[in-house]
């Protein structure tokens, strides 16, 4: 264990073939466990996976630990993908906040990505349709619908909350055939899944595709969905799905100049 509370295995390597310019951090909060990646002159490191309970206590330190894998300082990054939604509220707090306030401080542009885009852009193969079911509580599940065609990725549907005995009728009114879903399942509730026939069940997950999940973040800021753009960091809020009602969560500064969190 070093100085910084970050053990020397924590970091893993790999080369991949992306595209990005300078030094680009990729952030996602919003499951179980965090994701903090950087891309840089072709290269990928990304730190070893944290459950949600340590994400404020370690975001920063390693993001400094992913630094001196390559041997740069902060001022380095020149761009953040940070994933808003749909998630964890308390996750999602925590890690759109960090981005918002590193992209002010450095002056750098953030591209906000939304969760089930990211996982539909792994797993995507063609035209068709691909489901993503993520945990949401017990019995219920965020389930967006996703196609990628020559644009890019695209969602169809979605993001909504389903319960037990719902999907069969969210997939119908989709106009989709069953035979034809990919679903792509992130702990689903297993009473979310039951009584649709004919689906093809795969599982996301993060701790082994972490670098699948790096790649599709940097895919979908390279312009991979309509929904992802760079943008400043004031115009950054948390895309949150409570049942069938979407609310946005952001900051502000109230009357005593302090920030505070406020949803529409």
């Amino acid at each position: 264990m070093n100085q910084e509370g970050v053990s020397a295995t924590s970091l893993a390597a790999s080369s991949v073939a992306m595209s990005a310019p300078n030094c680009r951090l990729l952030i996602d909060t919003s499951g179980e466990q965090m994701l903090l990646g950087m891309i840089h002159e072709g290269n990928l490191v990304f730190a070893e996976h944290m459950d949600g309970h340590r994400q404020i206590e370690a975001i920063n330190l390693q993001v400094q630990s992913l630094l001196k894998g390559f041997d740069l300082e902060v001022s380095a990054i020149s761009s953040i993908g940070v994933v808003v939604g749909p998630g964890s509220m308390a996750g999602l707090r925590v890690g759109v906040t960090f981005a918002k306030a590193l992209s002010y401080a450095l002056g750098c542009g953030i591209t906000p990505l939304l969760s089930h885009e990211v996982i539909a852009s792994i797993f995507a193969d063609g035209s068709d349709p691909v489901v993503v079911l993520r945990r949401v509580r017990k019995q219920e599940a965020f389930g967006a619908i996703c196609t990628k065609g020559s644009m890019g990725l695209t969602t169809i549907s979605g993001p909504t909350v389903l319960g037990p005995n719902e999907l069969e009728a969210w997939l119908s009114r989709s106009k989709l055939l069953t035979s034809s879903i990919l679903v792509v399942s992130d702990r689903a509730p297993e009473k979310v899944l039951e009584g649709v026939h004919g689906l093809k069940v795969v599982d996301y997950h993060l701790p082994s595709m972490l670098v699948e999940t790096c790649e599709s973040m940097s895919y979908l800021m390279d312009g991979g969905t309509e929904n992802a753009r760079e943008t400043g960091y004031a115009d950054v809020a948390i895309a949150y799905v409570r049942g069938a009602d979407t609310r946005v969560s952001y900051q502000r500064l109230n009357s005593s100049g302090d920030l505070e969190w406020v949803k529409d």
